[in-house]
C-alpha cells in the first residue's frame, strides 16, 4: 500500500489523492485526481428515471384499452380480469422505480453525504419516503 504525502494514505474515498510518497512533489502542492463518470454511466444514469417514464406513457389508461391492444399486437385474448392484473402490475412497474428515484434525491437533499455512507435510520427514510410516493401516485390511478 502506497501512503501519499499530504494525507499519510487517509484521503477520502470520494476525493482520493493521488501524490505517492516517494514524489518530489510538496505537500502544499498535491494534485488531486476526481473520476469522471464514463460516456456510459451517465447515459445509464440518465436511462434510469426515464425507462418507467417512458412505460407509463405506454401504458393505456384503462385495462379494456390494454386487453385489446395485446390482443390486436398478438392475437391471444385476456379476461378482463387478467387484463386488470396486468394493468395493474405494469402500472407498479412504472411507478415504484419513479418513486424511489424521487425518494433518493429527498434523502439526498436532507442528508447531503455519500450514499454509501448513509446510516441505517437514513436509508429506512429513503424507503419509507418511497413507499409513501409510490403509494399516494397509485391511488391516483
Amino acid at each position: 500500500m502506497r501512503t501519499c504525502n499530504c494525507c499519510g494514505g487517509h484521503a477520502e474515498k470520494a476525493v482520493p489523492c493521488n501524490a505517492p510518497a516517494n514524489s518530489s512533489i510538496p505537500v502544499d502542492k498535491a494534485t488531486v485526481a476526481v473520476d469522471k463518470p464514463g460516456f456510459f454511466r451517465r447515459a445509464i444514469r440518465f436511462m434510469k428515471p426515464v425507462l418507467p417514464a417512458f412505460l407509463l406513457a405506454l401504458v393505456p389508461k384503462c385495462p379494456f384499452c390494454l386487453a385489446a391492444y395485446i390482443a390486436l399486437g398478438t392475437g391471444i385474448g385476456l379476461s378482463v380480469t387478467s387484463a386488470k392484473l396486468l394493468y395493474i402490475s405494469l402500472l407498479c412497474a412504472g411507478v415504484i422505480p419513479l418513486s424511489l428515484f424521487a425518494a433518493r434525491h429527498i434523502g439526498a437533499y436532507f442528508f447531503p453525504e455519500r450514499f454509501t455512507d448513509w446510516k441505517p435510520r437514513q436509508q429506512l427514510f429513503i424507503g419509507m419516503m418511497g413507499i409513501l410516493i409510490g403509494s399516494s401516485i397509485l391511488l391516483l390511478f
